[in-house]
This record gives C-alpha cells, sequence and structure tokens, in this order.
C-alpha cells in the first residue's frame, strides 16, 4: 500500500486520477436563487456532466476539469417562467444549450483529512459569453468508493453575461446577480 499523503485527501492513491461527474453516487445538481426586491425564486438545474482530473494524487493542487449544465434541465416550480429563462430574452437555450466551467488550476489548497479546499479558477460560460471567475470549491475523497464530492457557493452577475430579460424585470422581479450552490458527485475510472 502507498503511504498516506499528509498534504493530499488521495490517501492510498498515486499517479494521476480521474473522475467523472454525473449522478453516481447520488445525484449532482445545482441550486439558484433570485433574490430581488418583487420576487424571491429558487431553482434546480441537473443533468450535471464533467470530468475531474488530478495529475497527481501527491499534488491535488494540479487539478483541471470541465463541468457543464443544461439549461434546459433549470427548473423553478413554474413551468411558465422556466420557458421564459430558457427563452430568448434570458438564456437562449436553443443557441446557448449549456452552462459551463472549465477548471484550469486551483490555488489555496489546503488539505484537512479527505477534504480539500481551494479555489478554483477558469472560465465560466452562460448565454454564449465566457469569463473568467474564481470560486470557492470544496471537495470530499471516498477511498472506498473511490468517489468525490465538490461542493461551491458563488454569485453570477446578469450583466456579465448578457442576460438582459424583458424591460424592467432584472433588478425587480429577478436580482441581478443569481446565487448559485453546486453539489457534484464523481466516481474514479
Amino acid at each position: 500500500a502507498a503511504p498516506a499523503l499528509a498534504d493530499s485527501p488521495f490517501t492510498g492513491k498515486t499517479g494521476a486520477l480521474t473522475f467523472v461527474i454525473g449522478d453516481a453516487p447520488a445525484k449532482s445538481q445545482f441550486v439558484f436563487m433570485s433574490d430581488a426586491p418583487l420576487e424571491k425564486i429558487r431553482g434546480t438545474a441537473d443533468g450535471v456532466k464533467g470530468t475531474v482530473t488530478i495529475a497527481d494524487a501527491a499534488k491535488p493542487e494540479g487539478a483541471t476539469g470541465s463541468i457543464t449544465v443544461p439549461v434546459a434541465s433549470m427548473r423553478t416550480g413554474n413551468p411558465v417562467r422556466d420557458g421564459h429563462l430558457q427563452g430568448d430574452e434570458w438564456l437562449n437555450a436553443k443557441t446557448n444549450p449549456n452552462i459551463g466551467f472549465t477548471i484550469e488550476k486551483l490555488d489555496g489548497v489546503r488539505v484537512a483529512g479527505t477534504k480539500l479546499n481551494a479555489t478554483a479558477t477558469g472560465p465560466f460560460s452562460l448565454n454564449g459569453v465566457s469569463k473568467r471567475i474564481t470560486i470557492p470549491v470544496e471537495v470530499t475523497y471516498n477511498a472506498e468508493k473511490n468517489a468525490l464530492k465538490i461542493t461551491s457557493k458563488f454569485t453570477v452577475a446578469l450583466k456579465d453575461y448578457n442576460v438582459k430579460g424583458k424591460s424592467g424585470i432584472v433588478g425587480s422581479k429577478v436580482g441581478e446577480t443569481i446565487a448559485v450552490a453546486a453539489t457534484m458527485y464523481g466516481i474514479g475510472r
């Protein structure tokens, strides 16, 4: 058996590791919240897919990957509002079917047992616009299942991604920024 790694949550693992993100060992999902003066909207997005690769189990800061979420999977509990959200004036699901984030690097890696906290940096794509962002991530590794749980909380400013909606709606019924809480699961291959 490989020696325990004090600076890596991947105890007993060596070399490159790849994890496939999806609905195993549990359901991956994004929850989003709009808090505007006239309305609060909570929604979910399913169908999360992607991969995370750690080039060297002993050095998790070398992680890279990509995550996508289909716009068509976004639900707010109101089918009419969902249609608007996915329509041309909002996220334009026909032209831009996915929201995506590419992990180019991790910084500030801190490891405590099987948990890793860091910031992930890379391009975030929404509504046909891609901007480089940095978000906090927490990664928990389950050695028995060779599985990851990744969580993150961050905000998205709609104007940064040319999301305008109908005149007067953003800022009154839809928040100018959307809070996102992501929970993703990955299985090692």
